[in-house]
């Protein structure tokens, strides 16, 4: 049984009657132990039937063994398959998952829907592409129980495919927390502020859920505690404020606005930029971590991001394939934020790029340095698929940060720490890595 990577036991999901219990919904009466036959493989055990849903690498995705097989979440497909993803469909939490709500129904589709895919001639022609992206694909296959767990011969593979999620999975995200805290003005002129929006602290699975699609391989989900709560700014540096600060502005003349936001700056400009308004304001301002963007994009929740869920909020801001855009232009998320969720205009945070990896974190602020390559720093925001705020890239810190086809825009928002009255720069920012 694959199981998502967070610490603590998980309790065993069952199936009974052909309804799937354990996600504090009801009770099984009959409850099977932790690790034993779904219930379902008898019903497909030696049949030919066809599955939906994203595929994915063993190792590269799931970290788990050393022979490269791929695994599919069966969505859709043959009759019996979509009688067992109502089955499931049927017991999706109602309201937003939190991190314990993530783990059971991670546990219960891998214990329902899940098939290791075995890794024949078939297999083999398409498996490649698995091992760094999890698309939709459709399987063919006939289906054998093998140390308890279901496995699919397949007698053919299509990737990706085209598979819309159910409509229980791109529902608006409900924060089950609000904030406390009233927004604030953070002065740069007379004339001009930045509003800067509470985020309370909580617990979340960042990252991408197994299950998703598409995602790709350093999207590992894993549990993230933010132990304090902080500031986020509205919306990203508009090219008013940045040049109020700056005395400049490096975005592009035909991308210019006063309301637009700043276009192609740097890393020492962003850090230079939060170390001014840090010692003018006497609070302690700096790039938000990706864990605090991202967090603060899902309003708190642990749900799967998939991009249909964001398109009444999905902005163009920043996107260079398209004419140039305002801040606040789209509706703002439940927790009042605008232009999150950026159609490849790219997100600065300060955490230097990694992949994500198994286990439980708190407060994190990334590594010390890049494994790829030093001064590559993570960004969040939206490539050809659409926008969603659990998708990783990467800028460098030196002068050609357009090094990944070009995407990089250099947008950015501030973060302020709650309570700071000290001009002290941030540790991370001026070169002190």
């Amino acid at each position: 049984m694959l199981a998502l990577a967070l610490p603590a036991v998980l309790p065993a999901i069952s199936l009974h009657r052909g309804r799937p219990t354990g996600l504090g919904l009801r009770s099984s009466p009959e409850p099977r132990e932790a690790g034993s036959a779904p219930a379902s493989t008898p019903l497909f055990s030696g049949k030919e039937i066809t599955i939906r849903g994203p595929y994915l690498c063993l190792v590269s995705h799931l970290r788990q063994g050393e022979r490269h097989i791929s695994v599919v979440y069966a969505f859709d497909g043959s009759e019996e398959v979509r009688a067992t993803v109502q089955d499931v469909l049927n017991h999706y939490p109602p309201q937003a998952m939190d991190v314990a709500a993530a783990r059971r129904f991670q546990q219960l589709l891998d214990r329902e829907v899940l098939y290791y895919v075995e890794p024949n001639a078939v297999e083999q022609k398409v498996h490649g592409e698995s091992e760094w992206w999890g698309w939709p694909a459709e399987v063919t296959g006939t289906v054998v129980l093998r140390d308890g767990k279901r496995w699919i011969i397949p007698t053919s593979v299509s990737p990706n495919i085209t598979l819309q999620p159910p409509p229980e999975f791109t529902r608006p995200d409900r924060p089950q927390v609000m904030p406390k805290l009233p927004p604030f003005e953070l002065n740069i002129s007379d004339t001009l502020s930045i509003r800067c929006l509470p985020i309370p602290a909580g617990s979340f699975v960042c990252g991408s859920p197994f299950w998703q699609w598409p995602r790709c391989h350093d999207e590992y989900p894993h549990e993230v505690v933010l132990t304090k709560d902080f500031y986020l700014s509205e919306t990203p540096i508009t090219q008013e404020v940045f040049e109020a600060v700056m005395g400049r502005n490096p975005t592009p003349e035909p991308r210019r606005g006063p309301r637009n936001p700043v276009e192609d700056a740097l890393w020492d400009d962003l850090q230079e930029f939060c170390h001014r308004v840090s010692q003018q304001s006497g609070r302690r301002v700096r790039l938000p971590t990706a864990s605090e963007f991202e967090y603060a994009a899902r309003v708190g929740t642990s749900d799967a991001c998939f991009a249909a869920k964001y398109r009444e909020q999905e902005s163009n801001i920043g996107n260079k394939g398209a004419a140039a855009a305002p801040v606040k232009t789209k509706q703002p998320s439940a927790w009042g934020l605008y232009d999150m969720y950026t159609f490849y205009g790219w997100h600065a945070c300060r955490d230097f790029y990694d992949m994500h990896k198994p286990g439980k974190l708190v407060d994190p602020q990334g590594p010390p340095f890049s494994p790829m390559r030093k001064g590559r720093h993570i960004a969040l925001g939206g490539d050809q698929y659409g926008a969603r705020p659990n998708i990783l890239y990467w800028y460098d810190e030196g002068p050609n940060p357009c090094d990944f086809d070009g995407h990089w825009v250099g947008i950015f928002r501030i973060a302020v720490e709650v309570g700071s009255r000290s001009a002290a720069p941030d540790p991370a920012a001026r070169g002190a890595h």
